[in-house]
């Protein structure tokens, strides 16, 4: 990285230098896909049964709501908003698809929420023009779904879309980022990667460049 790059990077990302929230979410997400609450029933003359495996969507649910968690502290300076739910186009007639993280400044149409602050739900309408961007999670990328960054773009005109994984495997990363970029993501950012024998393997500098990336566009 050139100096100019590094004093720009530095600069620009400030307080978020602090990775250690990003650090304890991957051991956390780590411990649950190291030892999953799965047990085998034997059945005789028959298939074993596995029981108590995680559903993709609560994998994907968790981080998607820990990662809101943490942008909301690091990205406190930009006087933005971050939340899950749907962005609204201009006639308020139709929906996007489902946004695991919204990145908006004000432009609020409607919130569902339940009862009060502390219910479970919290599902947010964005009108499309408050948008600033928006971070699709997925618990293992193994391949790059092509068809959301670009209903989000060509439909929603959202600029920055950015993908954000628990996990990529070492081997492919390289290649995963540049399928993300060519289908229309800002790039691939992952928790931690998956080597050859399937060993955790983090890399702090994802986080800082995820980041970086990030706030160059607020």
């Amino acid at each position: 990285m050139k100096s100019s790059t590094q004093k720009r990077f530095k600069k620009l990302l400030g307080q978020g230098h602090d990775i250690s929230p990003f650090r304890e979410l991957c051991a956390g997400l780590k411990t649950t896909r190291e030892c999953p609450p799965i047990f085998t029933i034997k059945k005789k003359g028959g298939k074993n049964r596995k029981l108590g495996d995680i559903l993709p969507f609560v994998r994907g649910l968790r981080l998607s709501a820990r990662l809101i968690y943490i942008l909301r502290d690091k990205l406190k300076d930009h006087k933005v908003e971050v939340n899950w739910g749907h962005i609204e186009d201009d006639s308020q007639r139709l929906c996007s698809p489902e946004c695991d993280i919204i990145i908006h400044s004000g432009g609020i149409a409607e919130r569902w929420n339940g009862h009060n602050h502390h219910s479970v739900m919290d599902f947010h309408f964005i009108k499309r023009e408050a948008v600033k961007a928006i971070i699709s999670c997925k618990s293992i990328v193994s391949n790059i779904d092509d068809d959301f960054a670009r209903v989000v773009k060509t439909d929603f005109k959202i600029k920055h879309t950015f993908l954000f994984a628990e996990a990529v495997k070492e081997a492919k990363y390289k290649s995963l980022f540049n399928k993300a970029k060519a289908a229309g993501y800002k790039g691939l950012w992952p928790l931690y990667r998956l080597d050859s024998k399937g060993a955790f393997v983090e890399n702090p500098q994802d986080y800082l460049d995820f980041l970086y990336e990030l706030k160059k566009v607020l």
